[in-house]
C-alpha cells in the first residue's frame, strides 16, 4: 500500500500539469554534460531506493557525490566560454560566460536528480 502513494502522487502531478511530465530539456550534449547527467541519474536511483531521504535532499547529495564529474565539466565550460561569441568580441570574459553556465546547469541538474528521484519511485 505504502509503494503505491508515489505512484500516486506522480500520476497527480502529471495529470494536473502535462509540462510536468516533459523531461527537463538536455543542455548542450558533450562528454563532460552526459557524465555528469550519467552520475547524477545512477546516484538518484541508487539512493531513491535505498533511503528515506526526499528527493530534494538526494538531488543536494548527488552534487557531492558527483563532484568529480563536475570538476570537469567546469573545466570545459571555460573552455567553451572561449568560443562563444561576446567573449570573442570583448563584450564578456570567459570566466563571465563559465560562471553562467554553470550556474544555469545546477539548476537544471537539481531538477534533473528530481525527476530522476520521482521515477525511480515510481517504478517501485
Amino acid at each position: 500500500m505504502k509503494h503505491l502513494l508515489p505512484l500516486a502522487i506522480v500520476t497527480t502531478l502529471l495529470v494536473a500539469d502535462p509540462a510536468c511530465a516533459a523531461e527537463p530539456a538536455l543542455p548542450a550534449a558533450d562528454d563532460a554534460t552526459a557524465s555528469v547527467l550519467a552520475c547524477h541519474a545512477q546516484y538518484a536511483g541508487k539512493y531513491a531506493k535505498s533511503t528515506q531521504a526526499s528527493a530534494a535532499e538526494i538531488a543536494e547529495g548527488a552534487f557531492a557525490g558527483c563532484k568529480h564529474e563536475m570538476d570537469t565539466y567546469e573545466a570545459a565550460a571555460l573552455e567553451r566560454a572561449k568560443t562563444q561569441t561576446a567573449v570573442a568580441v570583448g563584450i564578456a570574459g570567459p570566466e563571465d560566460y563559465q560562471r553562467e553556465d554553470i550556474a544555469r546547469f545546477r539548476e537544471y541538474l537539481c531538477s534533473y536528480t528530481i525527476d530522476a528521484v520521482l521515477k525511480a519511485h515510481a517504478l517501485f
